[in-house]
């Protein structure tokens, strides 16, 4: 049998205080058959004076850097699992806007432009009423490209503005692809040049509506505010 080593990439992505950090290692493999959580090490550095390690829990494929590249979803020594993994039926869904960062207003719009509140835009078809549709299947392309459990994606309420969901049968699964589900939302802006805002403060509530999240809890569907702290919430 070979002894060559394959090298990948590995991006380390944790949570602290609802804010997402990531940083990239790379670790040898002999196949990618060991890509498995049990095979991912720990990785131990100092970040603000503080001794900080990252466990990894779960790991995707990497849509950005290809067979080489794998995202790693970590806790840390100083944050806890959420605290209940019940078995059911799970869904959570993020409201989000797409931001021209030149002019910190929603893509398509001018500084001194507001939409025409008259229009229906969910699941809008067409300029009128539909801007950046091509920021929004990006992502959602690149989430099923990750194993990301992405069920379905629409234009929302006011121009802009996006939905999309995703699923699993347990609140820790949930939380892991929900998670990286706004890295990689977070990445395409990077990529795109524009501001995925999951929380916009500065928008007029007249004109736009405020993000939401959605969880859907074997039936039971409960309202938090766009930039909702999965770790708090169950």
């Amino acid at each position: 049998m070979s002894s060559k080593k394959t090298r990948v990439s590995a991006e380390y992505i944790w949570i602290h205080d609802n804010e997402m950090y990531s940083k990239t290692r790379t670790i040898e493999i002999q196949g990618l058959e060991e890509l498995e959580v049990k095979n991912i090490s720990k990785w131990s550095f100092n970040s603000l004076g503080e001794e900080l390690t990252l466990i990894p829990i779960n790991i995707f494929n990497c849509p950005f850097r290809g067979q080489n590249g794998i995202l790693v979803f970590c806790k840390t020594n100083n944050t806890k699992l959420l605290s209940k993994n019940k078995s059911g039926s799970y869904s959570m869904s993020q409201e989000y806007y797409i931001i021209n960062p030149n002019l910190m207003r929603p893509y398509g719009f001018l500084s001194l432009v507001n939409p025409d509140t008259g229009l229906n835009y969910v699941s809008g078809v067409g300029l009128q009423k539909c801007y950046g549709r091509k920021f929004a299947d990006l992502h959602y392309k690149l989430c099923i490209a990750s194993g990301i459990k992405i069920s379905s994606m629409t234009s929302s309420n006011s121009p802009s503005k996006w939905e999309y969901v995703v699923d699993s049968t347990s609140i820790n699964d949930l939380s892991a692809h929900f998670w990286l589900s706004r890295y990689i939302l977070h990445r395409v802006g990077e990529n795109c040049n524009v501001i995925m805002d999951i929380n916009p403060t500065n928008l007029d509530n007249r004109y736009w509506n405020p993000t939401k999240c959605k969880l859907n809890n074997n039936g039971e569907i409960t309202e938090y505010n766009g930039e909702c702290d999965l770790y708090n919430i169950f």
